[in-house]
């Protein structure tokens, strides 16, 4: 059973799983009222996590856990061959320390058998409305992987219990404010990028790897200047030295008046730019639109822990 743990969240939705388990597997679509996560390791899928709204009164979880039991031996009785499927498990009691999980949960378990071995779980949220199924999966004869489960399904939150929501990707952590969802998502070797927007605002959160290649000359806000020289054209730019990290740039820019409409109220753009020296990348948070952002841009750059040098790839 693995050792160091880490917070997970996409849309929302939050838990914790073993640290070394990676994103493989994202949703198709930015739709946060649906979608369909995985987490592998070094060998196999270890986590599936499915969710989708369901607002009606009427719920039958017994069909709905028929279904997903059906689409499961599809997809791996296909992989591994034959599977055993066990229902009515009880991996998290309806009593005691784990009363509350049940709380404003109806809840089912199961487990399967083959060539590997996964429990799972689904439910539905009273509250937000989310039905939830989830499976932690292991190989056959390894020990531990019930207990995992547990640990996952007890972690998993259906929606956020305040004014942000954590989102994380291949070590990148943030917390970014309710009201903006995400439009747009790239995950590349040596570089990550969310964007996201509330309508009015646009806020990008960016991570690069191999900063001190970036970075030839070993100036931030050269480099800065550089790569954004083309989003900052036509704009007054001013970059000054911040206390939030050590050798983070503020950004500031007020965008030039292109029209009457605009005049009173022009683009602003605000954020942080910095270098994780021990980890070798530099992250960038910025935000654009007719109102200060730079309260909201420092906190989600707040929220981005920097990682030790062992824990980088």
């Amino acid at each position: 059973m693995a050792d160091s743990w880490a917070p997970f969240g996409w849309q929302g939705l939050t838990a914790e799983a073993p640290a070394e388990w990676e994103l493989v597997g994202i949703p198709k679509t930015h739709d946060a009222a649906e979608g369909y996560l995985r987490l592998d390791d070094a060998t196999q899928p270890r986590m599936e996590l499915k969710w989708s709204s369901h607002p009606q009164k009427k719920f039958d979880i017994e069909k709905t856990l028929d279904n997903y039991l059906s689409g499961i031996r599809k997809t791996y009785e296909k992989q591994i061959g034959p599977i055993e499927v066990r229902r009515d498990q009880t991996l998290i009691p309806n009593s005691g320390p784990d009363a509350a999980f049940h709380e404003h949960r109806e809840a089912r378990f199961f487990s399967w058998r083959g060539e590997l071995r996964a429990y799972g779980a689904i439910w539905r949220c009273a509250l937000c409305q989310r039905v939830v199924m989830t499976q932690v999966i292991g190989p056959s004869g390894g020990q531990g992987t019930r207990q995992q489960a547990i640990r996952v399904f007890r972690s998993v939150q259906d929606h956020p219990s305040s004014s942000t929501s954590l989102w994380t990707a291949y070590g990148l952590e943030m917390d970014i404010p309710r009201r903006f969802r995400l439009d747009k998502l790239q995950l590349l070797n040596g570089y990550i990028l969310f964007s996201f927007t509330d309508g009015s605002a646009r806020v990008a959160v960016e991570r690069y790897g191999l900063a001190s290649q970036q970075m030839k000359d070993g100036d931030i806000d050269g480099w800065f200047r550089r790569t954004y020289a083309k989003q900052m054209r036509g704009t007054t730019l001013a970059l000054d030295a911040d206390d939030l990290h050590e050798g983070s740039m503020r950004i500031w820019d007020a965008s030039l008046r292109k029209s009457w409409d605009s005049y009173m109220r022009a683009t602003q753009t605000s954020g942080h730019v910095w270098q994780d020296v021990s980890a070798n990348r530099l992250y960038v948070v910025r935000a654009t639109g007719k109102r200060d952002l730079r309260a909201a841009t420092r906190r989600i750059a707040e929220s981005i822990p920097l990682r030790p040098a062992e824990a980088v790839e």
